[in-house]
C-alpha cells in the first residue's frame, strides 16, 4: 500500500504523460505480483498520512489521478516487453466483479506472448476467461484527406446508431453480453441473450443494442434503453415498452476461431 501511495503521489503531481508512464512502469517493475494485482486492506494505524489519504480516496470513490486505460496498457507492455495490443486484449474484463485481482491473473496479464493466451484456433486458455469479449474497435475522426483512403466505391459506410455498443459471446453453451465499457449486461437484455443462444458455440458478434419495436422503420430513443439499465428488476411492462434487439456490425469469432485478421468484407459475408 505504501508503494501504491507513493505511485499515486507521483501521478497526482504531474500532468506529463511521459512522467506518468515512467512512474507506472517503475511501479510495475518493482512490486510483487500480489501488490500489482490488488491493493490489499490495512489497519489505519499501519498507514502514514499519504496512505490514509489514498485509502480515503478509494473508499470515497474520489480516485481521480488522470491516468487513462491506454496509459496503463502502455506501461504494462513496456515493463513486460509484450506488444501493447496483446496486453489490451488480456485486460478486457479485468474489472469484472465476478473475479478478484490476484497474482495468478496478473502474471497471465504480463506473460510472454506464447503463454496464457488463446490458442491459434481461438480457443480460450483459462476457464476463468471463457466469457470474455474482444477489445472493441472504436471510430475516430478522420484527420487526413479522404482521398488518401482510396476509391470511395470500396468504402464501407455505417449509420451512427444511438444505442449501446455490445458484444455477444457464445462459448461452452453459455451466453455473455458485454458493453463497450466492459460491463456485463446479460441480465439487462434477456431477449438479446436469447438471440445469442441460437448461435453456434465459439461465436462472438459485435453490434449495437437498440430499443426497437418489431415492424417499425427505426429505433426508439436511447432513453428507452436507459430505463433497462437503471432498473434493478425488469418487469414485463418495461420489457414490453422498450423491446431491445441487436444490430450486427461484425463477426469476431466463429466456431472458436479468431477472425479479426480476416478481411472485414469476408467477416461480414
Amino acid at each position: 500500500m505504501k508503494r501504491f501511495a507513493a505511485l499515486y503521489t507521483a501521478l497526482d503531481a504531474t500532468a506529463s504523460t511521459h512522467d506518468k508512464l515512467e512512474a507506472l512502469t517503475s511501479y510495475f517493475s518493482t512490486v510483487e505480483p500480489e501488490d500489482a494485482a490488488w491493493a490489499t486492506y490495512f489497519h489505519w494505524d499501519e498507514l502514514d498520512w499519504s496512505g490514509r489519504f489514498l485509502l480515503t480516496k478509494l473508499i470515497g470513490g474520489g480516485f481521480r489521478v488522470g491516468v487513462a486505460h491506454q496509459l496503463v496498457v502502455r506501461a504494462l507492455a513496456q515493463m513486460a516487453d509484450v506488444d501493447h495490443k496483446r496486453i489490451a486484449q488480456r485486460m478486457v474484463g479485468w474489472t469484472d466483479s465476478r473475479q478478484k485481482p490476484d497474482a495468478a491473473r496478473y502474471l497471465r496479464l504480463i506473460a510472454p506472448e506464447t503463454e496464457g493466451d488463446a490458442t491459434q484456433e481461438g480457443g480460450i486458455a483459462n476457464d476463468s476467461d471463457l466469457g470474455l469479449p474482444y477489445p472493441f474497435f472504436l471510430a475516430h475522426p478522420l484527420q487526413a484527406d479522404p482521398a488518401t483512403l482510396g476509391d470511395p466505391s470500396r468504402w464501407q459506410v455505417e449509420w451512427k446508431w444511438d444505442g449501446i455498443r455490445a458484444q455477444i459471446v457464445k462459448r461452452d453453451g453459455r451466453v455473455w453480453i458485454w458493453s463497450r465499457g466492459e460491463d456485463l449486461i446479460t441480465d439487462r437484455f434477456p431477449e438479446v441473450a436469447s438471440l445469442g443462444e441460437t448461435l453456434p458455440d465459439g461465436s462472438v458478434i459485435d453490434g449495437e443494442i437498440l430499443a426497437w419495436e418489431p415492424g417499425t422503420a427505426g429505433p426508439l430513443p436511447f432513453a428507452r434503453l436507459q430505463s433497462r439499465i437503471a432498473r434493478k428488476t425488469l418487469t414485463r411492462k418495461i420489457l414490453a415498452d422498450s423491446p431491445a434487439t441487436l444490430l450486427v456490425y461484425d463477426l469476431l469469432e466463429a466456431h472458436g476461431k479468431d477472425l479479426r485478421m480476416t478481411a472485414l468484407a469476408d467477416r461480414r459475408t
